[in-house]
């Protein structure tokens, strides 16, 4: 929903009581989560994460990462990477459980290589092959820049710090608070809480290690509830299970330079906080 600065949860706070019920601003201020905002690193600043570029493959034939294809399709671009052991050592709270080493690649099939014939599309659960995450545990210097194959889109290379924020639910999130619970809580009072929050937001561009996804369209737990149980049915037990536990672990907003569709967002999600194999989550997209 929103992403907002740590320093202003007193007037968050402040807000949630004002709006709603008690009871209700409790629990809605319970539901807040941590999230590492990436932003363009400083000089002196750690780097976190990196966007573009080209990225680092082992070099070693044991320990070879082929570039990965979407079967049928071509290649994927590369979108960027996660030092997961700059992230262990930042801390900086995810509200998640991350390995500790290695980096983490993002890889997504943006469509340039085919002149947008082919779509990642959540209701085509097959097209899930078209984003993938590879997690490389080869120290860099035993690794080498390679280039994707001709046609692929290569971004220039962003370097990105991390700043502690927290994230705000959408009032419809999945696994978020029943603003509703309380008989007493208005349907004007929480559009206007809601509208309210606007003025906490941090700037865009929102990328995000962890907390609540900042959705375009529909709810992304849904989204990627689709994809892992392979139908939308909203009355099918295995899709309400999984659209509530569902996790937001990375989000990578478009830039200037990285632009997903028409300036959308892309995301991963896991079953849970447990982000100990990130190479299983799901992934999905929304454009505007």
């Amino acid at each position: 929903m929103t992403l907002i600065d740590p320093d202003r949860w007193a007037d968050l706070s402040d807000l949630a009581h004002r709006h709603l019920p008690a009871a209700v601003a409790r629990e809605w201020l319970g539901s807040v989560r941590p999230a590492v905002h990436l932003v363009p690193a400083q000089p002196g600043d750690a780097v976190i994460a990196t966007l573009g570029g080209s990225p680092l493959l082992p070099t070693h034939p044991a320990a070879c990462t082929e570039w990965p294809q979407w079967p049928g399709h071509g290649p994927l671009s590369f979108v960027g990477e996660v030092d997961l052991e700059a992230l262990a050592t930042s801390g900086l709270d995810t509200g998640l459980t991350w390995p500790a080493a290695g980096r983490l690649l993002m890889f997504f099939f943006d469509g340039v290589y085919d002149d947008f014939e082919s779509v990642v599309d959540p209701e085509d659960p097959s097209s899930q092959a078209g984003a993938r995450l590879i997690r490389v545990t080869a120290p860099p210097h035993d690794c080498a820049p390679t280039p994707g194959a001709t046609g692929v889109r290569v971004d220039p290379e962003l370097r990105l710090t991390g700043r502690q924020a927290l994230t705000l639910p959408e009032s419809d999130a999945p696994a978020g608070p029943n603003l509703f619970a309380d008989d007493e809580t208005e349907v004007a009072e929480v559009d206007r809480f809601y509208l309210s929050l606007q003025h906490f937001e941090i700037q865009r561009p929102s990328h995000q290690i962890g907390g609540w996804p900042i959705a375009i369209a529909d709810e992304t737990e849904h989204e990627a509830a689709i994809f892992a149980v392979g139908d939308d049915d909203a009355t099918d037990p295995r899709f309400v299970h999984d659209s509530l536990q569902r996790r937001l672990i990375l989000q990578i907003d478009s830039t200037p330079t990285s632009r997903w569709g028409d300036a959308g967002t892309l995301y991963w999600l896991t079953l849970g906080p447990d982000a100990t194999d990130p190479t299983s989550a799901i992934f999905t997209w929304q454009s505007r």
